[in-house]
């Protein structure tokens, strides 16, 4: 009776383990994954770090995790919250910016996670990761455009109320106005009544609120009461 329980405990442990390491398989297959020796030298890398990391990615075996991250990248806060972790046998999740052998830089998303005996004694570290590197390298391409676009053309924000929520000083020397007297109010300040009055106009407003893109010709207000027509997306 005894061995025949200790027989279906043995096999329920069985069949938990394989889960886990079948759910470690399948994280491992979507993650660059590194194993750490418990000094935080890297022992092992997956066939997905070697594929983000690029050519002579085996090469950081047997090297620190703090290696991979050069000298002028080890003032960020980031770094310094992810040694802390790594000294001290605590998960942490954050930025790792790092250096492939090539000398590209690289923007990993990592979770470093502490793999304890049951004393509490480390085993292993293990560090998931994702690269983020096209992701955030697109977003400042898109901020320099943007950045590139407020110096050359009058742009002005607006919630989808229609209030204001910021101009630069192109559009504000255009219409004859401060960031003070525009901010909070509502759009159709700039607008003939014939216009804020119309179909058209509420029309336009919900074209804005659905997330269509709007280009055309524009008759505003400016401040002393002109008009002023613009070309605006």
């Amino acid at each position: 009776m005894f061995g025949k329980k200790l027989q279906q405990e043995n096999e329920t442990l069985r069949e938990e383990l394989y889960m886990l390491q079948q759910l470690v398989e399948d994280v491992a297959d979507e993650l660059m994954t590194l194993e750490l020796d418990t000094s935080g030298k890297i022992s092992s890398i997956n066939t997905r770090f070697r594929s983000e990391f690029g050519a002579g990615s085996d090469a950081v075996i047997g090297r620190h995790a703090r290696d991979l991250v050069p000298d002028y990248l080890r003032n960020t806060e980031h770094f310094r919250l992810m040694m802390s972790a790594l000294d001290n046998g605590r998960v942490w999740v954050g930025a790792w910016q790092v250096h492939n052998t090539n000398g590209e830089h690289l923007w990993l998303r990592a979770t470093l996670c502490p793999i304890k005996r049951r004393d509490g004694s480390l085993d292993h570290i293990t560090i998931f990761a994702n690269n983020l590197t096209r992701t955030i390298e697109t977003s400042r391409q898109h901020e320099n455009l943007i950045r590139a676009m407020q110096r050359s053309m009058a742009v002005i924000e607006f919630d989808l109320g229609g209030h204001v929520l910021a101009a630069n000083d192109l559009f504000l020397d255009a219409m004859g106005y401060s960031m003070n007297e525009i901010k909070g109010k509502q759009h159709r300040m700039f607008c003939p009544p014939d216009i804020y009055n119309s179909p058209e106009y509420e029309a336009f407003w919900d074209r804005l609120r659905r997330g269509d893109f709007v280009a055309d010709r524009f008759k505003r207000i400016d401040r002393a009461g002109r008009e002023v027509w613009l070309e605006a997306s």
